[in-house]
């Protein structure tokens, strides 16, 4: 059992290190085009302040998406066969997660108002405003994605269902799974959240 969770432990890790291996590369990049457009060393206006600029604007919403990032990042290094599928199948669940968690704020009122989301504990991922989950909720979701995944990606079907198999079927299981983690989360994720500031 020590040995089980200890080899998990191991290929999380492994998957981790996909996604985090391309973080060095944007924050140096994002860090040389706020040099381009400081006023202190060029104009503003100028060509370079604009090749600048164009670099930020394009560069920074990788990290103002790192969650989805980790989540296909997690799947991928936690499949075991058809990773491909698995990155796929994990974009998709975390598309329907995240509109989930917005119907579910709205339907039960607790959608923060879209001019007031500082401090309250919510953000918009992808445009759609959700809990402000961080990279927890891709991690969350790639871990469930590649679980799934690597229990059901092989299972076929004959007959009329047979274009429901492999992967398709996996992205089926996790139709139910993600819409009770997306409740789950809106009730359990804000005391969470409060206690990592704390930390």
């Amino acid at each position: 059992m020590k040995d089980k969770i200890l080899d998990s432990m191991q290929k999380f890790a492994k998957a981790m290190i996909g996604p985090v291996l391309f973080l060095p590369i944007v924050g140096m990049s994002i860090a040389l085009t706020a040099i381009l457009t400081n006023t202190t060393f060029v104009s503003e206006g100028g060509v370079i302040w604009t090749i600048g600029k164009f670099f930020n604007g394009m560069l920074s919403p990788i990290m103002g998406n790192l969650s989805i990032l980790f989540c296909v990042g997690i799947a991928i290094g936690m499949a075991k066969k058809k990773k491909a599928e698995a990155g796929f199948t994990s974009l998709l669940v975390f598309l329907v997660f995240i509109n989930a968690m917005n119907i579910f704020l709205t339907l039960t009122e607790k959608l923060a108002p879209a001019d007031a989301l500082r401090g309250s504990g919510q953000t918009t991922v992808l445009g759609v405003q959700i809990l402000d989950m961080g990279v927890f909720l891709g991690m969350i979701l790639g871990i469930a994605v590649a679980v799934i995944h690597n229990k059901y990606v092989s299972k076929e079907f004959k007959g009329a269902m047979a274009s429901y198999g492999n992967s398709k079927f996996v992205f089926i299981i996790m139709i139910p799974i993600v819409a009770v983690l997306s409740i789950l989360a809106t009730y359990i994720w804000p005391s969470i959240a409060n206690g990592i500031t704390a930390l």
